[in-house]
């Protein structure tokens, strides 16, 4: 199922002379596009839109899929790696305009640590609860919602 496209407002243009019937249907127009864009899929993701913190050396993102909104991601752990390592996906400037809600949850990976996770207008943090193990592999889903 595709979403339709956004209504324009050029659309309203033969109510300029009504112009509470203007100002009313320019407000509906409003909120069904901020719901179109919200359900929007958004834009890709890649490994490189990770960053990593503390997960030792040869540490790797990988099996990334979705986009900057909902996705998924699996992170391997490399040698010697610090406790309570970070992983953070950075937003593209103004994907959202205030900070989002995130969910996040564990959906596979061989590692057994436990995670939490913060979220702000320009990033999404998870953070492991301990010191991982060289090797293991950790694997996230998350959503995202202004």
């Amino acid at each position: 199922m595709s979403l339709p496209k956004p209504i324009s407002v050029q659309t309203l243009g033969g109510l300029r002379g009504q112009p509470l019937n203007y100002e009313s249907h320019q407000r509906t127009v409003a909120a069904i596009n901020g719901v179109i864009a919200s359900l929007g899929p958004g834009e890709s993701i890649a490994p490189q839109n990770f960053g990593l913190q503390g997960f030792g050396a040869g540490a790797t993102v990988t099996a990334t899929s979705g986009t900057f909104k909902r996705g998924r991601l699996t992170v391997t752990i490399g040698a010697a790696p610090a406790a309570n390592p970070v992983v953070t996906l950075t937003f593209p400037k103004n994907e959202f305009s205030v900070t989002p809600f995130a969910q996040v949850t564990r959906n596979g990976g061989t590692g057994t640590l436990g995670f939490s996770w913060t979220e702000s207008q320009s990033a999404l943090q998870i953070t492991l609860a301990g010191t991982p193990v060289a090797g293991e592999t950790y694997t996230f889903q998350y959503a995202m919602r202004d």
